[in-house]
Parts: structure tokens; C-alpha cells; sequence
């Protein structure tokens, strides 16, 4: 894969961490505190979060989760980063941190609606190609899968990574050829770690099922599978999101509010100039968060 500086600015000093202290436990991480906090912790001040405001803060948190993850060997997690979002990861200059409109309306031009799609999938492969890079960089490539939606998608990845390792870059099967998750675990043997790209809500059920079975072993890593702050009474969404770890979650409920949460923070929301509107230890729904606005 070609090398960019935002990936690689850090690196060093990521290999470093390996080397320094104790490492940390391995296992899942807590969805919730263990016990309820006393009451006067509620009239304590509250740490502030330190939420990454522009391109660059967002590069450097990713390395951090990336390498985390890795470390730690976390059975499943979940990255959200928004849509189109492009980390420099092909090339081009990382964008600047902020929403983008790439649901199709209607007036839209078949011109406007394949760009607004061309640049959620960019945005997704350059997510991927972060994780992918750092496998590669790391000498890790061998053991990773890499499944798109479906098999166009996994060409397009590897057209424009180029070197990508030995890493196995593929696609879901048609919905036609699949018979049931059995068919979908052949694509990910010998590969400990897969990073699934965006997977639709039948193929994030075939996750689940193969997750389950006591003989697939996988490390599972969900790429913008969107399957937080969701509506309420999303069933499948929500079942897959309380068996993954939010690790690193970033999305806009509005021009001006940013949603956050990592590893080691709780949810908030914020305005653009980074002050805090709302946080919580519980990940919100989409309502909950759009009452916060209307306040």
C-alpha cells in the first residue's frame, strides 16, 4: 500500500508503547461502570473529554485505537468515523472534520447520486485502508481479512492500495450464492482478524452467527457498520452493538454537534468549538440526542 504521512506520522512512537510498562489485560472492554457512582460525585467536576476537533486530532486518535486494538487483541469492536470522510490514506490531503450530505434526495441528478455514493464508499475504504496499512506496517498482514459488501468493492480496494501485504482483500458472496454463514466463514480462513467494511444488516447477522460458533476464532473489527445512536426498536443494530466495543466513534447529530467516544472516555456531544452539550457512561439513541438539541 502506498505510505502517508498521516499513518505513519507516530508510528515510532506507537511501536515504543509496545516496549514501556506493563501491558494492560486483554479481554472486553466494559460497556458500563461496575458500580453506581456516590452522590456527591455528581456535583464533582467532570474531566473533560478530549475530543478531536479537526483532521489531524481525528489521524492521531485513530493510530492510537488502531494499535490498541491490536495490542489488546479485543474479540470485537466497532470503529464509526462520518460518512465520506477521507484520511489521506490513498494519496490525497486528509479532509477537514465535517458533515457531509451523501444521502440521495429526490430532484437529485443520477450524476449527483453516483458521486454522493462513490464518496461514502471512498470514505470507507480509506478507513479500512488504515487498519490495512497498519497490519501491513507491522508485519501483521498475513493474518488479517478484509471483507467488503460485496466483491466490486473488494477490487476497487485493491486497485487503489496497490501493495497491501499479504493481506486477503474479498467480498461478501451475492445474498444468491450464500446458503448460510458456513459459506461466509470459508472466506475468512486462517485469517484471526477480520475487518468488515460497511456490512448490510443480513451480513452483519452472518457476523454474529459465525462470532458465535465455537470453532471460528476471529478477531472481528466493524468499519463503519453504523450501528450507533441508532433509532429505538432497531433490533438487529442494537444486538450487534451491545456484543461489540465502541472504540472509537465519531458522527454529527447536526451541523454543529459532534458525537464522540473511545476507548477510555464516556459518550458526548459537543458543539464545533469543542464546548460539551451532553455526556453520558450509556451509548444514547438518536432521540435521546436530538432532545438534547431542541433544548
Amino acid at each position: 500500500m502506498r505510505t502517508t504521512a498521516v499513518l505513519l506520522i507516530g508510528i515510532c512512537g506507537l511501536l515504543a508503547k509496545a516496549f514501556v510498562g506493563q501491558s494492560d489485560s486483554w479481554g472486553r472492554l466494559p460497556s458500563r461502570s461496575v458500580a453506581p457512582a456516590a452522590l456527591w460525585d455528581q456535583f464533582l467536576p467532570k474531566d473533560p473529554v478530549d475530543v478531536p476537533l479537526n483532521a489531524s486530532a481525528l489521524s492521531n486518535r485513530l493510530q492510537d485505537v488502531i494499535f490498541t486494538v491490536m495490542k489488546k487483541g479485543l474479540p470485537q469492536v466497532d470503529i464509526d468515523l462520518p460518512a465520506g470522510l477521507i484520511l489521506g490514506v490513498e494519496g490525497e490531503e486528509p479532509d477537514e472534520l465535517e458533515p457531509r450530505a451523501l444521502q440521495a434526495k429526490a430532484g437529485d441528478s443520477d450524476k449527483a447520486k453516483a458521486a454522493k455514493k462513490e464518496r461514502e464508499v471512498r470514505g470507507d475504504r480509506e478507513l479500512a485502508g488504515a487498519f490495512v496499512q497498519f497490519f501491513y506496517e507491522f508485519k501483521n498482514s498475513v493474518n488479517l481479512c478484509v471483507l467488503f459488501r460485496n466483491p466490486g468493492l473488494a477490487n476497487l480496494a485493491r486497485t487503489a492500495w496497490g501493495d497491501f501485504g499479504k493481506a486477503r482483500v474479498v467480498g461478501f458472496p451475492s445474498s444468491k450464492s450464500v446458503q448460510d454463514s458456513a459459506d461466509v466463514a470459508k472466506l475468512l480462513r486462517n485469517r484471526p482478524w477480520v475487518l468488515a467494511v460497511a456490512p448490510r444488516a443480513r451480513q452483519l447477522r452472518q457476523l454474529q452467527e459465525l462470532s458465535e460458533m465455537p470453532d471460528v476464532k476471529m478477531q472481528l473489527i466493524l468499519a463503519n457498520a453504523r450501528v450507533r445512536c441508532r433509532k429505538q426498536g432497531e433490533d438487529l443494530r442494537r444486538d450487534v452493538a451491545t456484543a461489540s466495543n465502541p472504540v472509537l466513534h465519531v458522527s454529527f447529530m447536526s451541523k454543529d454537534a459532534l458525537v464522540f467516544k473511545s476507548i477510555d472516555t464516556p459518550w458526548v456531544m459537543v458543539r464545533r468549538d469543542g464546548t460539551e452539550i451532553w455526556r453520558g457512561d450509556e451509548e444514547p439513541s438518536r432521540e435521546v440526542l436530538l432532545d438534547v438539541l431542541k433544548r
